[in-house]
């Protein structure tokens, strides 16, 4: 049997299990990409979040409401921009999209929402 102690936390697993973390260094994304910068653990929500700079070609990013094109653009990031990625993604999120907050560009708001990906990880 497993035994882990995570801060005030036990854990307890029957086997040990295979659990894949391996955070991809850069997402390609519609107009440009994400570069990682660091990881941390939201406890409150129980998931790792990681933090990556957008960088594109002098553009903002598009951020959506939902996956897919059908979804109502509700703000931008702008270039150079540092925006948070939970991990695992939501189970909405394919390979095409990637689920992100960060601060829109015009309003200086926190928003969540997708940003389309050619690739991630």
């Amino acid at each position: 049997m497993l035994f882990v102690l995570m801060g005030s936390q036990v854990c307890y697993a029957a086997a040990k299990q295979e659990v894949v973390t391996e955070i991809p260094q850069q997402i390609i994304v519609e107009g440009g990409g994400l570069e990682f910068i660091s990881v941390s653990t939201d406890a409150a929500q129980g998931v790792m979040r990681t933090q990556y700079r957008v960088y594109t070609r002098g553009d903002n990013l598009n951020v959506r409401s939902g996956p897919g094109t059908n979804y109502s653009i509700i703000g931008s990031f702008a270039n150079g921009s540092l925006i948070d990625l939970p991990y695992p993604q939501p189970s909405d999120v394919t390979n095409e999209w990637v689920y992100v907050t960060g601060t829109d560009v015009y309003s200086g708001k926190t928003i969540s929402g997708y940003i389309s990906s050619a690739y991630y990880i």
